[in-house]
């Protein structure tokens, strides 16, 4: 469904991707994976258009995205959840869903009433503004609002940091409801209990390389590879 082969990206004249290349089928959730400032959210600004790439190509459903305008890329029906959230302080719970409602487009969606249910404290919280939600469920509210925008393809940019043991685990329940739904999802995590508890495949990065790309079940949490690139 997604498709990066031998993509280079720079920040000015630091060559931050280095022939990144993975594929995500659809259906799966896959995570990528590796420590902080190794190139994992840089992978998603170059998907998302917002960092272009100086080499290789990207595809979505087969079709070549890379230097298309972000707005472009997201209207082939890819939600975005931000490693910030990106809640509005003075809007209410339901006036975020409800204007994500309004300017999604033809693609799967969910619904207003099914994310309440994906996430039954949102409901209980529909009238409170962002500003006086709880950091969980702020990112709650953030996964939502991208469900309902477009559920087909969905990037989470740590989905689980800073968060409560109790809170990350509600989380990772939804990830996996969504998963067996046939939601394909691009899962970006620095825990790696998490990712192994919710994807099926993943790509681990190593200053701005891959390192390894294969199933999830193939990464044992003592493997040194995993102790040398991500640290549990």
């Amino acid at each position: 469904m997604l498709e990066l082969a031998g993509v280079d990206a720079f920040y000015g004249d630091s060559h931050v991707l280095q022939d990144v290349s993975f594929a995500v089928r659809a259906g799966a959730c896959f995570g990528l994976l590796g420590r902080n400032g190794v190139g994992k959210t840089t992978t998603l600004r170059t998907v998302l258009g917002y960092l272009r790439a100086r080499n290789g190509t990207i595809r979505f459903d087969g079709e070549a995205i890379e230097g298309r305008p972000t707005y472009e890329i997201v209207r082939r029906g890819i939600s975005y959840v931000p490693e910030d959230r990106g809640i509005f302080r003075s809007l209410t719970v339901e006036e975020h869903l409800r204007v994500a409602d309004r300017a999604a487009g033809r693609h799967e969606r969910l619904s207003v009433e099914e994310v309440y249910g994906l996430f039954p404290r949102l409901a209980e919280r529909r009238r409170n503004l962002g500003g006086q939600l709880s950091g969980g469920e702020q990112q709650m509210l953030a996964i939502a609002r991208a469900l309902v925008g477009s559920s087909r393809f969905v990037i989470m940019d740590e989905p689980t940091e800073g968060l409560a043991p109790v809170v990350i685990e509600q989380i990772s329940q939804a990830i996996r409801r969504l998963r067996a739904n046939g939601t394909t999802m691009l899962l970006v995590e620095t825990n790696f209990h998490v990712a192994r508890a919710v994807c099926d495949e993943c790509c681990l990065l190593d200053r701005g390389r891959v390192v390894f790309q294969g199933a999830m079940a193939e990464l044992a949490p003592d493997s040194e590879i995993v102790k040398s690139f991500i640290g549990v």
